[in-house]
């Protein structure tokens, strides 16, 4: 029913993400699959936090999904430079030869075995659809609400598809990760939640970033 919700208040170039654990991400694809319709579907992306205990009955658990749908099949808002991975000191050394037109690039060899030139047309690396973002211990024990999210995990979603001033709504507030951020990045927002501890953990976070500059 909120899937369903979303669709219909959603901003025409606007995203939904959700946030599931490895036991319900590929039900609840299915359904966003008939909700917003598969060519909408634009990323699955995996959050790995690599903390907490070692398994020995099977691989160690340590990532969730998030499925990222899209309003539209062909106008969504993606601001790539905004989550770019800036190139380290050695990657752009490597482009030490210069076109007439002043661009910079290096001689590379393509799958096929043939010569080719790599251009520097970023300041950067796109993000990619893994993200190790770790869980901080000692943020959650400060906010004392379980299933807080880290602060970093929001900021790449919300820089990468919203403009300043954009309404950001969380269905499932929580500990109000998402109204946090949102405001620290100066978009709107709204969250909601039926939980008496989520609405105090909430009020208390966004009093205490009133004058926030972190982000």
């Amino acid at each position: 029913r909120r899937l369903i919700l979303a669709k219909e208040i959603l901003a025409d170039d606007g995203s939904i993400f959700v946030h599931l654990d490895w036991k319900k991400s590929h039900y609840i694809k299915i359904i966003l699959d008939e909700v917003f319709g598969e060519k909408h579907f634009r990323n699955e992306i995996i959050w790995f936090y690599p903390r907490g205990g070692d398994a020995d009955k099977q691989f160690n658990r340590k990532h969730d999904v998030i499925l990222w749908f899209s309003n539209s099949s062909d106008n969504w808002t993606y601001n790539w430079e905004d989550v770019l991975i800036p190139y380290t000191q050695d990657q752009l050394d490597r482009f030490k030869e210069v076109e007439k037109d002043g661009r910079k690039f290096y001689w590379n060899v393509n799958p096929r075995g043939e010569k080719i030139k790599s251009y520097l047309r970023k300041s950067g690396i796109g993000e990619y659809d893994v993200w190790n973002i770790g869980i901080n211990a000692t943020q959650i024990k400060e906010v004392a609400y379980p299933t807080v999210k880290p602060e970093k995990l929001l900021e790449k979603i919300i820089k990468a598809t919203t403009s300043e001033k954009d309404l950001v709504l969380d269905f499932f507030g929580g500990s109000g990760t998402t109204a946090v951020v949102a405001e620290k990045l100066g978009r709107r927002w709204i969250v909601c939640d039926i939980g008496k501890l989520a609405y105090f953990t909430m009020q208390k976070r966004i009093l205490q970033i009133e004058n926030s500059k972190d982000i």
